[in-house]
């Protein structure tokens, strides 16, 4: 965790905030896939990586899971492998490509090798590298992508739900070798203290509500879920949970899994940001959630000012709150006035002690 650099003051706003003790400001999480704020602070800078990095350090970004690199409008094309149309990808070598494929398949054995440790590390430092010192780089790699059965492999969700009602041991097979995969690296984290927080990102929910029953959830992820943080639990690491979408009807669920943080809280989804604070208090890290599906892309500076100072005043006070658009990343379809209106808006409002009136 101390090998690279970070700033003391990113360091100190970030650990007091997780630990729901007020820091000097409440700290930006957020990760960047922005073409106008790449130009705009790095003009001309072909590397998007790099690009990023400026940016985060311009706009006082405090943590990121990394910048990405935004496809063009309308951008189709092939690889040997995947057919990619802008962010939506189609693999022309599906883990599966029939229902015998899967119930036929046998799981392979996880070993943890020095070689895979070695280049899990150099891959971690690498991007710890990019955003040192200003901004602390996080993993976000935590999960095991239990969902990611029906759209990752080729089987397509009429299979998938057809088989986790009538055989759901065939599909726990898949999730316990993806289980075993994700324990490898979590412990890889914990072991080597990378950071005092990593993210798990799971897509269990659309906006309206889970996509699969809760009872299903409970029985066969929520468990699976506990097995993979413990190494994370153990070494006293943050455990943050990323999933877009309502998910309501799991959340004490999840809580009481262990799970020490929500992401991105989505507003447009319904996500409460002010009723969770009150609700779970410090038992969860906020991270979120200004709106971006309606404010941050359609609004108007004004409009973002006041939608960052709402935020704020819901969830700030006390800690445990670090701000981040709702949809889990400043999107490409922010313009630019919107996008430093919500950083100035931050550093404007953000201040502690938290004092602002029910309307600016």
């Amino acid at each position: 965790m101390d090998k690279i650099y970070i700033n003391t003051d990113v360091k100190d706003r970030i650990l007091k905030s997780i630990n729901h003790t007020e820091p000097d400001i409440v700290p930006i999480w957020e990760a960047l896939e922005s073409p106008v704020l790449y130009n705009h602070f790095a003009p001309g800078e072909k590397d998007f990586l790099k690009a990023g990095s400026i940016a985060c350090e311009a706009l006082g970004i405090d943590m990121t899971y990394g910048c990405m690199n935004p496809p063009l409008p309308g951008e189709e094309y092939d690889t040997p492998d995947t057919h990619i149309s802008c962010q939506t990808y189609w693999s022309k070598k599906p883990q599966f490509s029939s229902v015998n494929d899967i119930i036929n398949y046998k799981p392979k054995t996880v070993e943890r090798t020095r070689e895979f440790e070695e280049n899990y590390l150099e891959d971690f430092y690498s991007l710890k590298e990019a955003y040192a010192p200003h901004t602390m780089y996080v993993s976000q790699w935590a999960g095991f992508d239990f969902l990611g059965i029906a759209h990752g492999t080729g089987i397509g969700w009429e299979v998938f739900t057809t088989m986790l009602y009538e055989a759901p041991h065939v599909l726990e097979k898949i999730w316990d070798e993806r289980v075993d995969h994700a324990l490898m690296r979590n412990s890889i984290y914990a072991e080597h203290k990378l950071g005092p927080v990593i993210q798990l990102c799971e897509d269990l929910a659309y906006k309206s509500g889970l996509l699969i029953s809760p009872e299903h959830i409970r029985k066969y992820f929520i468990p699976r879920l506990k097995k993979v943080i413990q190494p994370i639990k153990d070494a006293g690491i943050k455990l943050i949970f990323h999933c877009d979408g309502n998910l309501m009807d799991i959340l004490d669920d999840l809580v009481e899994a262990g799970i020490d943080g929500l992401n991105p809280v989505d507003p447009s989804a319904d996500m409460d940001i002010g009723f969770i604070k009150q609700k779970y208090g410090d038992k969860l890290i906020l991270v979120g959630n200004v709106d971006g599906a309606r404010i941050l892309p359609f609004g108007t500076p004004d409009e973002v000012r006041e939608e960052v100072a709402s935020c704020i005043r819901k969830a700030s006070p006390g800690g445990g709150h670090l701000i981040q658009c709702g949809c889990g990343e400043l999107m490409p379809d922010v313009p630019l006035e919107n996008a430093l209106a919500y950083f100035k808006a931050v550093k404007e409002f953000g201040k502690y002690p938290i004092k602002l009136p029910q309307r600016l």
